[in-house]
């Protein structure tokens, strides 16, 4: 049986013109259209990153990565010495070798790892486009993707989303990669199943899934079945098992089967929680509608260009293409569809691909320039994006001017900054339509994308800022009033935050508890929407520790209570 992968014979999308064929003059990695989006991408993805502390889960993955070094145990991800069961470890141990290179697990250590998947992402759809397409598309599809507001978030934060999303797109987009440029297909499927494995070692189950899902459709669909049952395909399982077993066979082997389970989907069961038809029905409207315009915006206006007969006529050999990328988006989509917990931001690692089809559709509608006038399609989104730009620059000033205790106002001279920047933007893309060339539609395209990233820098940071809570300010103030030589254990888990923040050990004393530990008379004690319960033991109540993402509320939902044992009868009138 042949290894190398099969190919439909007659079909025309197999007998591609020559205009499909992009003629490169240098190699695509050395084009200046990269060099643009690296030059968005960059500033985007790294000003003001120390403007928001660690706040959410990124304490949480910092932590497991801290005391992975600090403890010398890379193979079971806890905190406070104790097992989490709430992600496999790859991300953790990508933190942890950032601060050793750095120097300390701090903002830049924790969200570094982040901050380069994404930019690897860029390049490879910038890569991937540029086997079919000319820079102007491939260029459209890798600042489409950087650009995706969930992007600019995630991008930059130490959540898993980004790191699980290029080992995902990058199984299948490489996959798909070797498929179009014939690679060996031991290579071909090599690459793709060990993604794959880096996916899973990541997060979950999705990474394997979508890939397996994704590709076997595509060669049934495009008659290449015999491709599946083939040696190479048996040597990328190989590889996959290899890769995913070499840390989940020891860690069954010290950990168990039921905690091997729980790493996976302990925090997937979360979705279902709510089983109400009401919520089941609303969430299968509501999500398609926010995935449409709000994640993927203003991009997604470009996808309209597919429903277009003439754009579908100029596909030629990227027909294919934009068959696999679709089958991509179709089945993984049930996956995020159906669970009713599924937020948008769990669906990222499929917004490379969504980005890929943007690109093709912008090399689409370039189609013929400068002979023809830009289509009705192109016109009416510069003119939306523009209009929004514009927009946003008078909403900005006035409210700063007007409103200054909202939000989203900022200093007079920030909120002059932005608008003039805005507005300048808003005016270059406005004359691209005067000319309908190529170079006009990439001006366009780089404006928009620095626009969108001038307001993840200018205004959603700043309005992310008033609205963290000082988590780390409220720690460091504790450890003021704790006395030097004090010890401080925890009753049960203590926040992540808490724990990482106070940057020394705590050890868990298991709850319910009886007493504390001989010579230790300062705890701490996290609840959520909850006040503490009654101790067996006389205390007196030292501070609380909001441990919420955001501030605002009367009173906090996760709380951490610090105590000090008294003798009894001793206790304060603030004690319990």
């Amino acid at each position: 049986m042949k290894a190398s992968p099969l190919r439909i014979s007659d079909s025309p999308m197999n007998h591609p013109s020559p205009h499909d064929i992009p003629q490169n003059r240098v190699a695509w990695w050395r084009e200046q259209e990269l060099l643009f989006v690296l030059l968005i991408a960059i500033p985007a993805f790294c000003l003001r990153l120390n403007a928001l502390p660690l706040f959410g889960e990124e304490p949480r993955r910092a932590l497991i990565a801290r005391e992975m070094v600090e403890s010398g145990d890379w193979l079971v991800p806890g905190t406070q010495r104790v097992f989490l069961p709430s992600r496999p470890p790859l991300q953790n141990w990508l933190i942890a070798i950032a601060g050793l290179a750095i120097g300390s697990i701090d903002i830049w250590a924790a969200r570094l790892p982040s901050i380069l998947s994404t930019l690897a992402v860029a390049v490879m759809i910038y890569g991937y486009l540029r086997q079919q397409n000319r820079p102007l598309g491939s260029m459209a599809g890798a600042l489409s993707f950087l650009t995706m507001l969930l992007v600019l978030e995630f991008g930059r934060s130490a959540e898993t989303e980004a790191v699980f999303t290029v080992f995902v797109a990058a199984s299948l987009l490489l996959w798909h990669w070797g498929w179009i440029n014939r690679w060996p297909a031991v290579w071909m499927w090599s690459v793709g199943y060990g993604c794959a494995a880096l996916g899973m070692l990541t997060k979950g189950l999705q990474a394997p899934v979508y890939f397996i899902g994704a590709t076997v459709l595509f060669l049934l669909l495009t008659g290449n079945w015999r491709a599946i049952i083939t040696r190479a395909h048996g040597a990328g399982i190989l590889v996959f098992l290899a890769v995913f077993g070499a840390w989940q066979i020891p860690f069954t082997l010290h950990r168990g089967i039921a905690d091997s389970w729980a790493i996976y989907f302990g925090d997937v069961a979360g979705r279902f929680v709510d089983r109400r038809w009401s919520t089941f029905l609303s969430h299968l409207v509501t999500y398609p509608c926010e995935l449409l315009f709000v994640g993927l915006m203003p991009w997604s206006i470009l996808l309209w260009a597919f429903s277009r007969r003439v754009v579908r006529e100029q596909l030629g050999r990227r027909r294919e293409t934009v068959m696999f990328l679709t089958i991509c988006i179709l089945f993984s989509f049930v996956f995020v569809w159906l669970p009713p917990g599924s937020k948008v931001r769990y669906y990222m690692p499929l917004f490379p691909i969504f980005a890929t089809l943007v690109g093709i559709a912008v090399d689409c509608l370039a189609e013929g320039l400068p002979e023809r006038q830009p289509s009705k399609l192109w016109t009416l989104f510069v003119q939306f994006t523009s209009n929004v730009m514009i927009g946003a620059a008078i909403v900005v000033v006035v409210v700063s001017l007007a409103m200054p205790t909202l939000l989203i106002s900022l200093p007079l001279p920030g909120a002059c900054g932005f608008a003039i920047g805005a507005v300048v933007l808003a005016m270059i893309i406005r004359r691209s339509l005067a000319r309908s060339t190529e170079g006009a539609m990439t001006r366009a395209i780089c404006c928009i994308a620095g626009f969108l990233a001038l307001v993840q820098i200018g205004l959603v940071i700043t309005v992310q800022q008033r609205r963290c809570e000082d988590i780390d300010g409220q720690v460091q103030q504790l450890k003021h009033q704790l006395p030097p030589d004090s010890h401080l254990v925890s009753l049960g888990p203590v926040h992540h935050a808490f724990a990482f923040f106070y940057r020394q050990p705590i050890p868990i004393v298991p709850w319910p508890v009886t007493k504390l530990p001989d010579g230790v008379d300062y705890f701490c004690l996290h609840t959520y929407e909850a006040d503490p319960p009654e101790l067996p033991f006389e205390w007196t109540l030292l501070t609380v520790v909001s441990c919420d993402r955001f501030k605002g509320l009367p009173v906090p939902k996760d709380r951490v209570f610090i105590g000090k044992r008294v003798a009894a009868g001793e206790a304060e009138a603030g004690g319990k």
